[in-house]
């Protein structure tokens, strides 16, 4: 089990937003409870996957009135750094998208400081293993007698260049911020047209995301920050919506072809085994 943590001090970030492309900024504050709650326009939209979708390709948090989008990378990076409770008051659609990854947002969570809020952050494990299912794509959870979360993920794409990638890691690990948080956006070049069309990427470039170009490689100024970014972000997607679930997860999880949709059936199926062992 870990403490839950806040920030020290409030946070203020300001940018564009990936789809939208438009300016937004969030504070950040601290909080004394309750979890991680956005706010937008007046609304409350708590940080669970009830409030969850992620038909955008991205994990939006949705209210009665209002939404907020692209909020996996901000997630990610509080559960990088252990921050269990705080309150996001956005300005805009989006949260901002920066560099593509969660590297800006834990280094202002850094420079903020956190403090412990006196309380525990229990800890979950199922009983037997748990399987999810979506088209090509699996997630396998076996529980563990060690306290802590293992995960292995597997990508591949039938573009040139990425036939095959995976990483182990420990989610409860203190190198996640070097290993984890600087993975940025990825797409491959064939994908921009379509994703363009869709109104998608308006706020994306060369500057915020890997684009990897038909033959495989990154584009002319595009160099890779770590040899596996794509199956870094990945990891760090798969973070950002685990932390849609009340509890720290404790187990093994093996996840092959990882992606929002998926991670959000897992977190439901997760969410069902935690109702049912409560209720014995």
């Amino acid at each position: 089990m870990r403490n839950r943590k806040t920030l020290a001090e409030q946070v203020e970030i300001s940018g564009k937003g990936l789809h939208k492309g438009e300016e937004c900024s969030i504070r950040i504050f601290p909080a004394s409870g309750g979890g991680v709650i956005f706010v937008t326009q007046g609304e409350e939209i708590s940080a669970i996957f009830e409030n969850a979708d992620t038909s955008l390709r991205c994990t939006t948090l949705k209210g009665v009135k209002t939404s907020v989008e692209v909020v996996e990378h901000l997630l990610g990076a509080f559960f990088i750094k252990g921050i269990t409770d705080a309150r996001v008051e956005v300005r805009g659609k989006e949260i901002p998208f920066l560099d593509g990854s969660s590297l800006a947002f834990v280094k202002e969570i850094e420079n903020a400081g956190t403090r412990d809020i006196g309380s525990v952050r229990e800890g979950f494990k199922t009983d037997f293993p748990v399987l999810v299912q979506k088209g090509v794509s699996e997630i396998l959870y076996v529980p563990w007698e060690r306290n802590s979360l293992e995960i292995t993920l597997v990508v591949s794409f039938p573009e040139e260049g990425l036939n095959c990638d995976f990483m182990t890691f420990d989610a409860y690990g203190e190198d996640l911020i070097k290993t984890i948080a600087p993975a940025r956006t990825f797409a491959f070049e064939s994908w921009i047209e379509d994703l363009r069309k869709r109104g998608l990427i308006g706020g994306g470039s060369l500057e915020n995301a890997v684009v990897l170009g038909r033959d495989g490689k990154p584009l002319q100024g595009c160099s890779l920050r770590l040899k596996n970014e794509v199956c870094a972000h990945k990891a760090l997607d798969f973070l950002g919506d685990l932390m849609l679930f009340p509890e720290d997860v404790r187990g093994r999880i093996v996840a092959l072809y990882p992606g929002h949709a998926i991670h959000l059936d897992f977190v439901r199926e997760l969410s069902k085994r935690k109702e049912e062992k409560d209720a014995r």
